[in-house]
């Protein structure tokens, strides 16, 4: 499916303004060229695949938001599972932020209290286990 060159430049500059990000902090965030992030600004070319995942993560937006192929943001609330070191990913409204652009204290804080719900949660299955 071909992106939409025109729906990419928009987006990305809407998301740009709405956080306040230079194109200097974009390419230090990302490390994406800031001569590929000025290009794409003005709606020459688009990005490879590395370079929209890693927009995408910065932004905390799907990819195909970005290419507009959709105009919902995230897959909110998708508990998704990384298996390979079983860590939770949490999709939030966190007022224009992204978890990566937390505080290290901070995504500490919410990976506690995830872990803290979910051990309250299997003690909870073990004591209806229990009753039955």
């Amino acid at each position: 499916m071909e992106m939409k060159f025109l729906e990419f430049t928009e987006r990305l500059n809407a998301l740009m303004s709405e956080l306040d990000v230079s194109s200097y902090k974009l390419t230090k965030a990302t490390g994406i060229a800031n001569g590929l992030i000025s290009n794409w600004r003005n709606g020459k070319g688009a990005p490879n695949l590395d370079n929209l995942g890693r927009l995408a993560d910065y932004f905390g937006v799907s990819t195909d938001y970005l290419m507009g192929r959709t105009d919902v943001r995230t897959m909110a609330a998708s508990g998704a599972r990384d298996d390979d070191d079983e860590t939770i990913i949490v999709a939030a409204d966190l007022g224009g932020l992204t978890y990566n652009q937390l505080p290290p204290e901070r995504q500490k804080a919410i990976s506690d209290y995830v872990e803290y719900q979910l051990q309250k949660m299997k003690e909870d299955e073990e004591r209806e286990r229990k009753r039955k």
